[in-house]
């Protein structure tokens, strides 16, 4: 997977030093998605003996660079050309590009096929929107390698924690983040991306998991993940096993597909003694039924998989029928969202 440009470190732009971006780095500006929110101002304040025009050229290529392919030399031609956004480059005609970009730089030689992938990229792109965000302990520390998806678009936290999309249509989405050790995944707040528009950053504060252990001698019991009520007495786990090692009748969803293997996670809860497990499984794809995909049911009987008509909201549905009136308590997370900062806090 490549890193989303709005993840990268500001000194891959041209005229941004390593120590230049220390000084940017003591304002907040770690990646590029943190310089588009904190603004030109923030910068120019970092950085002492920058001059303003300088600092805006940073921002524009910054904004250039959201097209796959570019380098930092190629955007860093495009700003001597005279194309300073994304807009203006798609605005232009291939001519017009191409005169421009041989006006600057007499002895850069012009590649028409590539201007024009160029300007395909940048007429792609002001339809789409951008979202940035973080997932924290809520002792503020970052938490990698968290799944992040809105729909079918779907990334994983980086070692500080952070995420981004730079290639999402205009609408309205909700995120949900899946931690390791948790139930269900963490449904925030909807988020509305506009064509050009950078949304976020959001930060998502988890609380703190508790560390679990394996509990032998004990009963294990299925059940259904409605009626499962996490207390201070039991600790959740991820357990990832076999196959084979699952009952008759276990129904799970296509969650990943990735080179020749293919995750399974059981829509089912187990429960261990006082230990709770969200369990998944691993499979060669070649093992899937025809026609089997992302989010698609199967169920596990008799030794093979079978494609299912249900639906993971059905499924659902059926859970919270079977579950209704024999629930003890009910589990009540308080989301907490602060405009401006955009924090999500999940106490």
């Amino acid at each position: 997977m490549n890193k989303c440009f709005l993840l990268k470190s500001p000194k891959v732009i041209r005229g941004i030093s390593p120590a230049r971006a220390q000084q940017l780095a003591k304002e907040g500006i770690n990646n590029i998605g943190m310089m588009f929110r904190l603004g030109p101002a923030r910068a120019y304040h970092a950085c002492e003996g920058m001059s303003k025009p300088q600092v805006g050229n940073w921002f524009c290529a910054a904004s250039l660079l959201q097209l796959r392919g570019l380098t930092p030399q190629q955007a860093d031609l495009l700003l001597k050309a005279g194309v300073r956004s994304v807009r203006r480059l798609a605005s232009l005609s291939l001519e017009e590009l191409a005169s421009a970009v041989k006006k600057a730089e007499r002895r850069h030689k012009v590649d028409l096929y590539a201007l024009s992938k160029l300007q395909q990229a940048a007429a792609q792109s002001i339809e789409r929107g951008l979202f940035i965000g973080r997932v924290l302990t809520k002792k503020g520390n970052a938490l990698p390698k968290v799944r992040i998806d809105l729909g079918e678009f779907e990334t994983m936290t980086d070692l500080h924690g952070w995420f981004a999309f730079d290639q999402l249509p205009a609408g309205t989405y909700r995120p949900r983040a899946y931690l390791d050790g948790r139930i269900d995944p963490i449904r925030f707040t909807s988020i509305s991306i506009v064509g050009g528009r950078l949304y976020g950053p959001v930060v998502i504060k988890y609380p703190k998991l508790k560390s679990s252990s394996e509990i032998t001698n004990e009963e294990t019991s299925e059940l259904d993940g409605n009626r499962i009520v996490n207390t201070r007495s039991t600790t959740t786990r991820l357990d990832e096993k076999p196959l084979t090692e699952f009952r008759d009748g276990t129904l799970f969803e296509v969650r990943k597909l990735a080179g020749v293997k293919a995750s399974l996670l059981s829509l089912y809860l187990v429960r261990r003694g006082l230990t709770i497990l969200v369990q998944r499984t691993q499979i060669p794809q070649k093992n899937l039924p025809p026609e089997s995909e992302l989010g698609k049911i199967l169920s596990w009987s008799g030794g093979k998989l079978e494609l299912t008509d249900r639906t993971r909201k059905q499924i659902n549905e059926e859970k919270g029928a079977a579950a209704k009136g024999r629930r003890s308590r009910r589990l009540v997370t308080r989301v907490r969202v602060q405009l401006g900062k955009e924090a999500i806090h999940l106490g």
